[in-house]
């Protein structure tokens, strides 16, 4: 009789292991497979910040140490140096080492951790609400998984530090609870000294998340919450986990002090990022956190329309008393009633809300201004917290016991609760596919999205810039008139919404210049930039050649030397100008001059090799033209035009091999065979 009981027990437990890795393969096709369509993407919004114009990510295996030592934006066009990703970039530096700059290789592997990281949320509530609940569990990570806000941080490449801060978050909190719960296995020696080992595991897990991106400090707050729904600890547990997140907060940031080089560029906020970063009162940051808090709500039930970005105005400023900031407090008021009235009896309705409070808390602007003041990639971790709480309310109103539950049961006995969640699954599934493709490139991003960003004055600058690039590699002048009177028109939109937007002021009059030929009309407006900010360089540098171009040699030179005085040398490029305009000024002692300043002040930089390669070429030097193109390939130019004339150059003088070698350096680059 007791044979025939064991082998009943080994049957069930084999049936349920069974019934529970058929769920994980289907969260894994199904994640995988719905966010496949963006493996044929290219590069989109702030992919260049690691991929082919980043320098570091560029040298591939050798640029690894210096990726440990640099800051995140390091490498890339960005002028200052902010946030310490090292993870991430490690990531894209050996995929290039691997197979080159493809955005179909870097979209396939953003894609599988996503699918990965659903496969492991799915163990990690199984092991908070126990195996019994394993359709329930199912449900809610089916859920997260087709949720079409989470496009944004799939299909941007950008957003691969997501991605592997929520992997290794929940890695870290998933074996942190399983190790530490009662295990009679081992000997107490044994049992003690290997959970002492694979908590070690679980600190650097932690740290690894932590510097894949920072918001991995949530999983101080989501590892007790888990910890104390799944009652899987003594007093001990909870003692080695309080050390763990001691041990993860201090490690972290002792070696990123230790790693870290020293010299950093501030961020300089703007405005039309976020109005808290400038002087403003409480009331003003009550009414943005009314309007955050609800907004993140809002988008997990109704996600539309998603867009790209939102700052100023689209999330507005006033104060006072705002309809936002009373719902915020009445959803969190009821959230918080639930959770504790339904504490023993459903824990997933108190484990959603208060999920969903912590991981939303931090971007609510109130600790500290958000850039963009809301985004959906910042619900990438919070949106877990309401996909269990949305199959929790669910079940209440259907009365659902989950303990045991099987997907037969629920379709014959709760079919109201299963064609509700499936038509929900079907709806955000087909939107996510659908959303999947707008993220096919950057300038497809802007113009589905700029229609729901009317009031966004840093989204219409983008648009404006998108289709300002656009015009610049036309070649036919109507479809250049047809993108220059667009950028115009998205320029002018984002004065509208913001007068002081001096960058605006100074693009919309280098399209004048630079792009229509026009050396009177952009004068305003670039005296204008300067009027709203008096050190901002490339506004002089823009008069200073505009000026030249009118023959008015004295502002000309003004607004140059005025520019050499304000440039704090962060790159080569008012260096460089100053050379133009010396050049051009037919004083080539001047110009040479500037041009080896540039040389000497940035090793580093190809700008400098490709300008005076310019003037060489000029006065018919081709063969030492050559050479200073040459430089500019040793230093990973991100300009395919460099590659191209050089291959043609030394195949033209029957260089072929060094023809091959530049060409296979530009395949490299384009990730093309």
């Amino acid at each position: 009789m007791s044979k025939e009981k064991n082998k009943n027990k080994i049957s069930k437990e084999k049936s349920r292991f069974n019934f529970i890795k058929s769920f994980e393969f289907i969260l894994f096709v199904v994640s995988f497979l719905l966010f496949s369509n963006t493996i044929r993407n290219g590069y989109c919004l702030d992919d260049e910040l690691v991929t082919e114009k980043n320098r570091i990510i560029s040298k591939g295996l050798g640029g690894i140490k210096k990726i440990f030592t640099s800051y995140y934006t390091e490498g890339s066009d960005q002028k200052y140096n902010y946030e310490y990703r090292p993870i991430p970039k490690v990531t894209f530096a050996l995929e290039y080492a691997l197979v080159g700059f493809k955005p179909s290789i870097s979209h396939f592997i953003n894609v599988l951790l996503y699918s990965i990281g659903i496969i492991i949320l799915y163990k990690l509530l199984l092991l908070i609400f126990s195996e019994t609940y394993a359709l329930f569990s199912f449900l809610c990570c089916l859920l997260y998984a087709v949720h079409p806000i989470h496009t944004e941080v799939v299909a941007s490449l950008k957003n691969r530090d997501e991605l592997l801060a929520f992997l290794f978050g929940i890695s870290s909190m998933y074996l942190l609870i399983k190790i530490w719960k009662p295990d009679s296995a081992f000997s107490i020696q044994e049992k003690y000294s290997k959970k002492i080992v694979l908590t070690l595991l679980g600190i650097v897990l932690l740290i690894l998340a932590i510097f894949s991106k920072k918001d991995a400090i949530l999983f101080f707050g989501l590892i007790p919450l888990g910890f104390f729904v799944a009652r899987k600890g003594n007093r001990i547990a909870y003692l080695i986990l309080s050390f763990t997140i001691v041990t993860v907060f201090f490690s972290q940031k002792f070696l990123r002090n230790i790693l870290l080089e020293k010299e950093q560029y501030i961020r300089e906020f703007k405005f039309q990022e976020n109005p808290l970063y400038f002087p403003h009162t409480w009331q003003e940051t009550l009414a943005i956190a009314g309007k955050s808090f609800l907004f993140y709500f809002k988008i997990f039930f109704i996600p539309y329309p998603l867009r790209f970005y939102y700052g100023f105005n689209q999330i507005s400023q006033e104060s006072g008393f705002v309809i936002e900031v009373f719902f915020s407090i009445i959803i969190v008021s009821v959230l918080l009633y639930f959770a504790f009235k339904t504490f023993k009896t459903q824990t997933y309705i108190f484990t959603g809300s208060i999920w969903f409070l912590i991981a939303t808390f931090p971007f609510l602007n109130i600790l500290t201004p958000a850039v963009g003041i809301v985004a959906e990639r910042f619900a990438f971790i919070s949106s877990v917290g309401l996909s269990i709480l949305f199959v929790g309310f669910l079940s209440l109103i259907f009365k659902i016991d989950w303990k045991g539950m099987s997907i037969v049961k629920l379709k014959n006995t709760k079919s109201g609760f299963f064609i509700s969640m499936i038509l929900i699954i079907i709806i955000f599934t087909g939107y996510s596919f659908k959303r999947n493709s707008n993220w096919k490139d950057r300038f497809t991003l802007y113009a589905t999205d700029i229609k729901h960003l009317t009031n966004s004055a840093k989204a219409n600058e983008m648009m404006a810039s998108a289709y300002y690039a656009k015009a610049q590699n036309e070649k036919s002048f109507p479809y250049l008139k047809i993108y220059a009177d667009s950028a115009i028109y998205f320029y002018e939109r984002a004065l509208e919404i913001y007068p002081n937007y001096f960058t605006v002021q100074n693009n919309l009059g280098s399209l004048y210049f630079n792009l229509l030929g026009d050396s009177k009309k952009p004068i305003p407006y670039f005296k204008k930039a300067l009027e709203l900010d008096s050190s901002y360089v490339p506004a002089m540098q823009n008069l200073a050649m505009c000026y030249l171009s009118n023959a008015d040699t004295i502002n000309s030179l003004y607004y140059l030397n005025l520019s050499l005085m304000k440039d704090s040398y962060e790159s080569p490029k008012v260096l460089i100008t100053a050379s133009i305009i010396y050049h051009r000024l037919k004083n080539y002692k001047r110009s040479d001059e500037y041009l080896n300043q540039a040389k000497m002040k940035f090793p580093n930089s190809d700008l400098p090799h490709i300008q005076h390669s310019n003037f060489l070429l000029s006065q018919g030097d081709t063969l030492n033209s050559m050479k200073e193109l040459q430089h500019a390939v040793d230093k990973n130019t991100q300009f395919k035009n460099v590659y191209l004339f050089l291959v043609q150059q030394y195949q033209r003088i029957g260089q072929f091999s060094k023809a091959e070698e530049i060409q296979l350096k530009l395949n490299k680059i384009t990730g093309t065979q």
